[in-house]
């Protein structure tokens, strides 16, 4: 697997385990807000820096990781995220 930075180690990956390629995973918010951000957008555009880095860390922290097939399945209803 590509290297993952190390916040993205430990329970964020979940449901089938997949752990080959970071670009196939996404971040999803277990309880859907307005208040919620796009992490890999900000990731994306290069806007992580030390101002607001704490900021994505604890919007992370709202995140399971998945592969983009799981993360489908649970939008559509089809697969449950169980929180424990």
């Amino acid at each position: 697997m590509d290297e993952v930075p190390g916040v993205l180690h430990g329970p964020f990956l979940s449901l089938c385990g997949y752990n080959r390629c970071m670009n196939a995973l996404v971040f999803h918010h277990v309880k859907p807000s307005k208040d919620n951000f796009s992490i890999a957008k900000m990731i994306e555009t290069h806007a992580l820096n030390e101002k607001n880095r704490d900021k994505v860390l604890n919007e992370i922290k709202k995140c399971v990781l998945l592969c983009s097939n799981c993360r489908k399945e649970v939008l559509a209803g089809d697969r449950e995220i169980i929180e424990t």
